[in-house]
């Protein structure tokens, strides 16, 4: 029942591929520090339209910490606490019952 979710750049895009229509993974990279700490869209590539908050569907953040930077870790507190969490081979797969880019911070502008 999952389709939409996010992770590092280089873990989004093969992940997002290989889905096909069938889930739409967006790369996005920490964001702030501390209290603060989040996550923000990508900063490059990207179309800030795709990451408008869903309201009521669940999403998934997936943590590759073999992927050189696809690393999301620990997630942040700021998203709450996930409802699942699960491994798929050196995958972690958080799922979370809302759409978690409703607590992203801003994006980052170059």
């Amino acid at each position: 029942g999952l389709d939409r979710g996010y992770a590092g750049y280089w873990s989004a895009l093969p992940l997002d591929w290989h889905g096909g229509d069938a889930i739409q993974v967006l790369p996005v990279s920490p964001c702030g520090e501390g209290a603060g700490a989040t996550l923000c869209a990508f900063p490059l590539n990207r179309i800030l339209s795709q990451y408008e908050p869903q309201p009521g569907e669940r999403t998934f953040v997936v943590n590759a910490p073999l992927v050189p930077l696809g690393k999301i870790d620990p997630m942040p507190p700021s998203l709450g606490a996930p409802a699942d969490v699960f491994q798929a081979g050196t995958l972690v797969v958080y799922v979370y019952r809302d759409d978690v880019a409703a607590r992203f911070g801003p994006p980052i502008r170059y």
